[in-house]
């Protein structure tokens, strides 16, 4: 058998007062579905009340619809009376925890103390992951920069995080009225030869 100790009178408290919790909302769920078996008989009894009156006849079942509707009235009223007592039971078994938790608290300082030095560790950890992540990222970016510096017509990029909104690489409007040049590597023809098609077919300003 465990020690009855502080840690283990504080987890009784805390099982106890879901236990109590429970039993209230059991006996809530009771009440709700006698009520609603309520509404449904009282409209049935309404029902057969203006239908007999319209009718001319005696209603059918009524009196056993109302023995019901009486039956349910007396059961919700137990209901209540048991519920405000599992309600007082709840608050009980709340303070118990309270006390509990008083009683055992150098205890859990120590314990919350030795997660927080914990937690303080993994984030010092993030930010130096984070800072490091953000110092790669700015490596690439600085290479698309170097790589469009070479690329004739490229201009600036803009960047949505670490890739470039255009690639270098891709064909500029303003690429195709230059001359080609013989020293021109081929994806460079290329991508002023698409250039000067989008001038010709589409209108694109330069």
């Amino acid at each position: 058998m465990p020690r009855n100790t502080p840690a283990t009178q504080l987890a009784d408290a805390e099982q106890a007062l879901t236990d109590a919790r429970q039993h209230r909302a059991d006996i809530r769920m009771r009440r709700r579905t006698l009520i609603g078996e309520g509404n449904e008989i009282g409209d049935a009894l309404h029902r057969a009340l203006f239908d007999a009156g319209r009718t001319g006849t005696a209603p059918a079942g009524v009196d056993k619809m109302r023995e019901r509707v009486a039956a349910i009235q007396s059961a919700l009223e137990d209901l209540q009376r048991i519920e405000d007592g599992a309600a007082l039971h709840v608050q009980e078994a709340d303070n118990a925890v309270t006390a509990a938790l008083f009683a055992d608290a150098p205890h859990r300082d120590a314990e919350l103390a030795k997660r927080a030095d914990a937690l303080e560790q993994e984030r010092r950890t993030l930010e130096q992951q984070l800072a490091d992540l953000g110092e790669r990222e700015e490596g690439v970016r600085a290479e698309y920069r170097r790589l469009a510096a070479t690329a004739p017509g490229c201009g600036e990029l803009a960047f949505d995080g670490v890739r470039p909104v255009e690639p270098p690489t891709n064909p500029r409007p303003n690429q195709g009225h230059f001359i080609p040049d013989s020293g021109w590597p081929g994806w460079f023809v290329q991508a002023v030869t698409e250039s000067r098609r989008a001038i010709e077919t589409q209108g694109v300003p330069a």
